[in-house]
């Protein structure tokens, strides 16, 4: 019984033995992959392991997988919930990250056990990740084979033109260049860029427009951090204040820095053209004219006051009681007559100042 026993002890070695010879493995890592776990499920460029078999029937094995931060386990596989995969002849046979490290296959060590788990965010830092092929009694079939990668916070690209409240006159759009520099660090493929211009309500700032109101227009470039104002695209009225920034993405269309998604939006004001600053030229001139009648009529009921107020001390002195009365109700008339002379002033004068101040700013 015993040597039956042995015997099969050395076939399953044997096996084995076979097993691991006739396995080769090669495993590919994306040197800057992304901090997100879960992009790693998605992205088939973050790792691919190539399987090998150079036997004339099918192997079956289990990836033994783990991951160690400046030399650090950080990420292991269980064994015991790892697949089994048939390896057929020949090859590759390729399996990806999500193959490497199945998310409920997956124990986390350290204080990644916490953040990582909430989180979903590996940290900055420089990683290797090793990979053996082991049998289904978990010995291993391969020498380990690692490959080492840098995970690095990606930083927001940074608007350059058109700068912070530039100006642009009606007209002019089409020679109008959006341009930004690059998120870093510099992927290895090529990154979406989702140009953003939205209309600002009156008293929003720049950033509460970009994230509340719905775009003026939306574009995507790939690979390149500029863009020209889009020749369909008409420039809203003069005076509209707009808003914009840039959003990377990868080629799905999902942001790549969360949660700010959007760089801090910048704004720009929308000018009259030259024929509509002539109006305004002609506008501030009626104004002028308008406030100059209203101020002759002003000083010509102060001056109808300064009369009356005299007549009605003369009354007074002489005891003329009829007068006084009558002079006091002239006084009454002619106060209301001046407070609203004044008012209309008052309103004649903000137009023509208001006026003043957009004649200023045309055009420029």
């Amino acid at each position: 019984m015993k040597s039956i026993i042995s015997l099969f002890i050395l076939f399953l070695i044997a096996a084995s033995n076979a097993g691991a010879q006739s396995l080769r493995i090669d495993v590919v890592m994306s040197p800057h992959p992304s901090m997100h776990l879960s992009d790693w499920s998605t992205r088939r460029e973050t790792a691919m392991l190539m399987i090998y078999n150079s036997s004339d029937k099918p192997i079956d094995v289990k990836i033994d997988a783990r991951i160690t931060l400046q030399g650090a386990v950080i990420v292991i596989t269980k064994p015991a919930s790892m697949p089994v995969l048939s390896i057929p002849p020949g090859g590759p046979t390729t399996y990806y990250a999500a193959d490497l490290f199945p998310e409920n296959a997956v124990n986390f060590f350290g204080d990644l056990h916490q953040s990582t788990m909430r989180t979903g965010v590996l940290p900055e830092g420089n990683y290797e990740m090793c990979i053996v092929l082991t049998n289904l009694q978990n010995q291993p079939l391969t020498g380990p084979t690692c490959r080492t990668f840098n995970l690095q916070k990606n930083i927001m690209p940074v608007l350059l033109q058109p700068e912070d409240n530039k100006k642009i006159i009606s007209g002019t759009q089409a020679t109008m260049l959006f341009v930004w520099t690059p998120m870093l660090p510099v992927s290895s493929t090529p990154v979406n860029y989702r140009l953003r211009v939205v209309q600002m309500l009156p008293n929003q700032s720049a950033q509460q427009a970009f994230i509340a109101d719905q775009p003026l227009f939306e574009r995507v470039t790939t690979g390149t951090t500029q863009l020209l104002w889009p020749p369909e695209i008409p420039l809203p009225d003069a005076g509209i204040k707009l808003a914009w920034g840039v959003q990377p993405e990868d080629e799905l269309g999902n942001p790549l820095i969360l949660p700010e998604r959007f760089t801090n939006a910048l704004g720009i004001i929308v000018l009259p053209t030259h024929d509509e600053c002539q109006k305004l030229l002609e506008k501030i001139k009626k104004n002028r004219t308008d406030a100059l009648k209203v101020e002759e009529e002003y000083w010509s009921a102060d001056l109808q006051m300064q009369r009356t107020t005299q007549l009605l001390e003369e009354a007074e002195e002489r005891a003329d009681a009829l007068d006084v009365q009558n002079r006091k109700k002239e006084i009454e008339v002619t106060e209301k007559r001046i407070d609203k002379v004044k008012t209309l002033f008052d309103k004649a004068r903000e137009k023509y100042d208001s006026a003043i101040i957009e004649y200023e700013n045309c055009g420029k």
